[in-house]
């Protein structure tokens, strides 16, 4: 079974691709309907697709009695070595993404900021696209990780392969990862203060705000956590939400966007990363996945691309603290871009 299988399955129609971390079987969501719904909570059963600022853009819903659900193995499938992606890109603009480190820089001597992440874009013109050949690749490359392909309209879609939990939940019991702190993964795997210091205030955050909703939790790390050819130090925060406790609504809407993609203090953040990045996310650094109506599994919206007509953006970025250096910040943005870039030429 080849690919372009799966392609004339979801040709033309609002879908959701997923592949859970560890597993081989890829599971398809199909929206019967022609646009999919909006959600102001993520309580009902189905996919959700929710943007980095939720103040700013829809969360899109496919609701589980308005979808269609298709399961395949991922072994079943063959990467057909003849459709190879055409994409001319344009330069890494370095410059730009270092003045945006020192512009971040500058708030955070000022004492605006503890912390901010900084992204950039990497733009391409695509001649020829394959889709599903390079969703077959990122799953077999980072079988780790949470792999998503999500057409919201045709000619919008979004594609990439995200290490990091926002919450996972089954019954009483729930997980969220702290992930900050990226380098090469070698041999040697030695984290600067500068990681340590970004990696503990992300859970910093998610342990105050489990507190705030007065809900036992554990924490396990940091550790190293290997996605690929990235290394990231993680944390693996478990809580307990009795029935009636919390809304998971309520918990997210709270979490959500965590110090590990935007900063801290977050409404200060939220406010100068459009300003500073000059550049609208939308739903890169939001996040996506379904409530089943027996178990949750949402994921950070990150190591992404977008794909909008013939155009192709890929996205990186990195958390800024006082001990961030610019040109370091530049060369971990220009490896992340260099992966995805990657995996769309293989």
């Amino acid at each position: 079974m080849y690919a372009k299988d799966l392609q004339d399955f979801f040709r033309n129609e609002h879908f959701a691709l997923i592949k859970e971390p560890e597993s081989q079987i890829l599971k398809g969501i199909v929206l019967r309907d022609k646009q999919p719904d909006t959600a102001t909570s993520f309580d009902q059963p189905g996919f959700y697709f929710a943007p980095f600022d939720l103040s700013k853009h829809p969360v899109y819903f496919f609701h589980a009695k308005k979808s269609v659900f298709t399961f395949f193995n991922l072994e079943d499938f063959e990467i057909n070595p003849e459709n190879k992606n055409i994409i001319h890109f344009s330069k890494p603009d370095k410059d730009a993404h270092i003045l945006k480190v020192k512009k971040a820089l500058h708030y955070i001597q000022n004492n605006a900021l503890k912390k901010i992440v900084i992204s950039s874009r990497l733009n391409g013109e695509i001649e020829y696209f394959d889709a599903f050949c390079t969703f077959l690749n990122l799953s077999k490359l980072y079988p780790k990780s949470y792999i998503f392909y999500v057409q919201i309209k045709p000619g919008l879609s979004m594609m990439g392969a995200t290490p990091e939990v926002l919450v996972k939940m089954e019954k009483s019991f729930g997980t969220i990862y702290s992930l900050a702190g990226t380098q090469e993964a070698t041999e040697q795997i030695h984290w600067q203060r500068k990681e340590l210091e970004e990696q503990d205030i992300v859970t910093g955050y998610i342990k105050d705000t489990l507190l705030k909703h007065q809900l036992p939790f554990s924490v396990e790390g940091p550790y190293t956590h290997i996605q690929g050819h990235m290394a990231h130090l993680r944390s693996d925060i478990q809580f307990i939400s009795p029935p009636g406790k919390t809304k998971i609504s309520d918990l997210i809407k709270e979490l959500h966007p965590t110090p590990a993609v935007a900063g801290i203090p977050k409404d200060k953040a939220m406010q100068l990363i459009p300003e500073i990045e000059q550049y609208d996310r939308e739903y890169y650094t939001g996040f996506l996945g379904e409530n089943t109506g027996e178990r949750i599994g949402f994921y950070v919206n990150l190591r992404s691309m977008k794909i909008e007509n013939n155009q192709i953006h890929l996205y990186a970025g990195g958390g800024i603290t006082a001990d961030s250096i610019p040109e370091k910040e530049w060369e971990e943005v220009l490896n992340k871009w260099m992966i995805l870039k990657k995996v769309l030429e293989e």
